[in-house]
């Protein structure tokens, strides 16, 4: 196939001490051998120590062509072949252009490597013969380089790289321009389609891309020999591409060939279709614009659906499962974020969000009616190979699952766990967060068993990242930001509690990447950490708000949301600085909503409504206070407010949840309270979803409570104190129902029926509760949902010891610099964060107090944590009376400044 092969490749005089008929006679046996035995049998018989240049180039062409798959590697031992390496290297200096390549190609074809003494050398004549090579050569010694693993040099590569796009046939861009039939006679030297797309690939092996004239000229040429390439060399064009990036001119071509050449796709090889997918998904492409086609998919997918059975590598079937849902055309970003995390409820049995933002509970995903993602699954059960699977292998195929939709049946489900966890600690971080979020996006059973595993893994590794001890291997095997992302958007999903030290492991690691994350990463951290109750500590936060201050990428409308909804829910003030981003965003987003079509969902819109509102009223320390409600109106964070409100209008009541319709109710209560006139001013703007959101929040007050055993022990310590006392008593026109409220401080008109009168009146949208006070004492019995917690101050490096949550938390906050002061509610919902400890009330459950306190009432708060360190009934009913005590005088202060 080479010129000069079998007949002399040498230049000049033979250098050989053998005498030329013997060369000749040895070249000629070489040549007539039919397999590795009988190549064996000659160099032994002609003694390769008497070699030529020619004979040793013969004898490793012929290598290279009677090797079997089998056969690869397994020449280190032999002698024959060691006897011919040795006569090589010492005559690689003379060794022809064509010589050199053979040898280098055959290397490749035995794996075989013969040390760093040999590849200097060998490297050394073909940079100096590198002008020598034929287009063949020069695909060889690419082709061998890559496959070894090696780089070549670099005088080397540039010189291949130029011998390669000159080889590609044609003109570049600014030659004169020839038609696709002419490319072969443009140049007499021109690669074969098969040697092209060889030397391409081999370019892109270390994930680099080849020179602006080799991707050119490749290009240009690819689409007309698309149709002589074999299923391999296609496989081969896609993967280049995969790893290098572009090909979006040429890849939708090359997968719409593959798909609907006659023929063409039942001749692929399990691994060839998985490469050919594999390289179409990492080159980025989509079903839109320029990408591959819907249509393709469909065979693609029909085509492994027949042949999974005959997929005998798990690493194919995986990645080709792995790669069909990269290249689905459905948008998951914040997958199921909005409502999706299923509502917590506490020991005591009892709700925390008692302001209409409770979250829907997170539905189980109906199976799929995708037969084709059905057969798949049947034939990969069929085969009970799983067990067989890697940790990738098995992260691939589930989150593959995952991002379809579609859940796996009992049998799949029952061999896959039992595979992972049998695995579990063979997973790298990457697979750890797949499972995580497959197990959790589709709502498998098995992810109370797989979780703690995960997160138990997790922390191991992020302990082992951390510690001092720690190897360049393991820090290059960190997490990253979005694996860390994945799993605690699972833990969330599924409300799994991995605790505080693995919160604080995790925020710790989030902390080094957290200058590169995005306003998704950033969004799914709060939000999960919120819907977890975990408060970010406040040099995470600061950092954080710094990023999404200047990050380059778009909040959009789903991102500002919940990220206000996190700040909200944890009780935390965000900076003024990204308020005013995300008012800028919104404000944006209602500019283009006159053009076209809301960007926003219904359940966000009124959750982000409810968040803003909660955030205007917050309490803030006394260094951040307002001096007055007509600044509040002036702020950042009234800015948002009035952003959503320009919204709202567009909001119809049927397209929302009662839960959404709920929050609007409880924002419009909580801008009524906070700024009247501002509020009158926007009560436009939800005038439509006025009597519907009431009726949502009022049907929601009116169901048959949840008593918690702690409420119960309130209540009796109550009784046996002869205080008198109502459970659940609507009060302030039936919009609140406290735990309890003591009767005798409600005045008489507030005891009858009007408490639960019904809202019949057009304008009696949250102003009856504006209009009266509502004069009396009443008592919350908040448990642990109530509140948030602080991750590990111990893990996190800050002075302190892990909080016990349980016991009353602890001071370690005070150590903190001035600079990292959390700005937020605080302990006692009073903006005094130093009083915090590790232990701050919901957004909800200040928002609750808040009103009450603003519509006239006094509102006594029993905490869990303080009840559970009391003890003796004595010690309870004495806590209580001082409670009791205190209320009654700030009561009495309250009609003394009412009177006045």
């Amino acid at each position: 196939r080479g010129r000069g092969r079998g007949r002399g490749g040498g230049r000049g005089r033979s250098q050989s001490p053998a005498p030329l008929d013997f060369a000749r006679r040895a070249n000629s046996a070489i040549s007539r051998t039919r397999s590795l035995a009988e190549l064996a049998e000659v160099v032994a018989f002609y003694d390769a120590r008497r070699f030529n240049e020619v004979n040793v180039a013969t004898a490793y062409s012929r290598l290279g062509r009677h090797l079997r798959d089998a056969q690869r590697g397994t020449l280190d031992d032999q002698a024959w072949y060691l006897a011919l390496e040795t006569r090589t290297l010492a005559l690689l200096p003379d060794l022809s252009g064509w010589a050199a390549s053979s040898v280098t190609w055959s290397l490749a074809r035995a794996e075989r490597d013969p040390g760093a003494a040999f590849w200097e050398a060998l490297e050394r004549t073909l940079i100096a013969r590198a002008s020598e090579l034929e287009p063949q050569g020069v695909a060889n010694v690419l082709w061998a380089f890559a496959v070894m693993g090696r780089r070549a040099p670099p005088a080397l590569r540039n010189t291949l790289e130029a011998a390669a796009a000159r080889f590609c046939g044609g003109p570049a861009e600014e030659d004169e321009e020839i038609g696709n039939g002419d490319w072969a006679s443009s140049d007499a030297a021109t690669f074969k389609p098969y040697e092209m797309t060889m030397a391409f690939w081999a370019l892109t092996r270390f994930g680099e891309a080849p020179s602006s004239d080799v991707l050119e000229r490749f290009e240009r040429r690819l689409p007309s020999v698309l149709n002589q390439l074999r299923p391999k060399e296609l496989a081969n064009v896609a993967c280049g591409y995969g790893r290098a990036g572009g090909g979006g001119g040429v890849l939708p071509l090359l997968a719409e060939t593959c798909a609907f050449e006659p023929g063409l796709l039942s001749r692929f090889a399990p691994h060839e279709f998985a490469t050919l997918l594999w390289g179409l998904a990492k080159a980025e492409l989509t079903c839109a614009n320029d990408g591959v086609s819907n249509r393709v998919l469909e065979r693609f997918r029909a085509f492994l659906s027949k042949n999974v059975a005959r997929f005998d590598d798990p690493r194919d079937a995986s990645l080709a499962l792995w790669a069909l849902a990269t290249l689905h055309p459905k948008q998951t970003r914040l997958l199921s974020m909005r409502f999706a995390a299923s509502s917590s409820e506490s020991s005591h049995g009892q709700t925390a969000q008692t302001d209409g933002t409770k979250r829907a509970k997170t539905p189980t995903p109906a199976k799929t009616s995708d037969s084709w993602l059905a057969l798949t699954e049947s034939a990969i059960v069929a085969k009970r190979n799983l067990r067989s699977y890697n940790p990738q292998d098995l992260s691939n195929a589930l989150w593959a699952f995952a991002r379809f939709e579609h859940v796996p049946g009992a049998a799949f489900q029952a061999e896959f766990e039992e595979a992972a966890v049998a695995k579990i600690t063979e997973f790298n971080t990457q697979s750890l967060a797949n499972v995580a979020y497959a197990y959790a996006s589709l709502a498998l059973p098995g992810a109370a068993t797989v979780l703690p595993l995960v997160s138990e893994h997790l922390e191991k590794r992020l302990e082992d990242v951390g510690s001092s001890e720690s190897s360049a291997r393991t820090e290059s095997s960190a997490p990253t930001a979005v694996e860390l992302v994945m799993v605690l958007w699972a833990y969330a999903r599924c409300g799994f509690d991995p605790g505080p030290e693995a919160m604080a492991l995790v925020e710790k690691a989030c902390l080094s990447h957290v200058r590169e994350m995005q306003p998704d990463e950033l969004t799914q951290y709060l939000w999960a950490s919120a819907s977890l109750r975990y408060r970010p500590n406040a040099s995470f936060l600061a950092a954080a708000e710094r990023r999404a201050e200047r990050a380059p990428a778009m909040y959009d409308t789903e991102s500002v949301t919940l990220t206000l909804w996190a700040y909200a829910t944890l009780g935390l003030a965000p900076s003024d600085a990204l308020l005013e981003r995300f008012a800028d965003e919104l404000e944006r987003a209602e500019a283009e909503t006159k053009t076209k079509k809301s960007a926003f969902n219904p359940q966000d819109l009124s959750l982000g409504f409810w968040s803003a509102a909660v955030l205007a009223w917050q309490p803030r320390s006394s260094e951040d206070a307002y001096s007055s409600k007509t600044e509040l109106e002036d702020t950042q964070v009234f800015r948002v407010v009035r952003a959503y409100a320009k919204h709202l209008p567009t909001l119809a009541p049927d397209h929302v949840s009662p839960e959404g319709l709920s929050a609007v109710f409880a924002a419009t209560l909580a801008l009524d309270a906070a700024a009247p006139e501002a509020c009158a001013a926007l009560s436009p703007a939800w005038q439509t979803l006025a009597k519907p959101a009431e009726a949502a929040w009022r049907a929601a007050k009116t169901r048959n409570p949840t008593v918690s055993r702690l409420q119960e022990d309130v209540g009796s310590v109550l009784k046996r104190m002869g205080v008198p006392h109502e459970l659940e008593k609507p009060v302030g026109d039936g919009l609140i129902r406290p735990d309890f409220a003591l009767t005798d401080t409600f005045a008489l008109e507030d005891a009858d029926a009007n408490a639960t009168r019904a809202s019949t009146d057009d304008n009696n949208f949250a102003k009856s509760a504006r209009n009266k006070k509502t004069r009396g004492v009443v008592v919350e019995v908040d448990g642990p949902y109530h509140y948030s917690r602080e991750p590990s101050f111990g893990v996190l490096g800050t002075h302190g010891a892990l909080e016990d949550w349980f016991s009353g938390g602890s001071v370690a906050a005070e150590g903190a610099g001035a600079g990292e002061a959390p700005r937020g509610v605080g302990r006692a919902g009073d903006g005094g964060w130093r009083d915090g400890g590790g232990r701050w009330p919901l957004g909800s459950t200040v928002l609750r107090n808040q009103l009450m306190r603003a519509w006239g009432m006094t509102v006594v708060t029993v905490t869990y944590h303080e009840w559970e360190r009391l003890g003796t009934p004595r010690a309870k009913r004495e806590h209580i009376a001082e409670l009791l005590e205190r209320a009654k005088r700030e009561d009495a202060r309250r009609g003394e400044s009412d009177s006045s």
